[in-house]
């Protein structure tokens, strides 16, 4: 999943396909509920635990950074930004 998504970066507002392929992977799995075309392009997956007790949050970004550059990439996965520090 990870080198597929890097390979096709996609901008803020306009992770269509993104969405598309991280719906596909959280339908194969056992969450309650899922919804698509959160604020646009956002993706929500629910799953809840069989005890009460605490809840845990887990956000990550899907859209790729602009950049200016003279190389054969002109958009860069953003990943690294806010998934990671959302996570400690």
């Amino acid at each position: 999943m990870r080198r597929h998504l890097h390979a096709h970066p996609e901008l803020s507002l306009q992770e269509f396909a993104t969405a598309e392929y991280v719906l596909a992977h959280l339908r194969e799995l056992p969450f309650e509920e899922i919804r698509a075309n959160v604020a646009q392009t956002g993706v929500l997956a629910t799953l809840r635990g069989a005890k009460p007790g605490p809840v845990t949050l887990l956000r990550a970004d899907m859209d790729a950074l602009p950049i200016q550059e003279t190389g054969w990439r002109k958009t860069w996965p953003s990943c690294t930004s806010s998934g990671p520090a959302g996570m400690r």
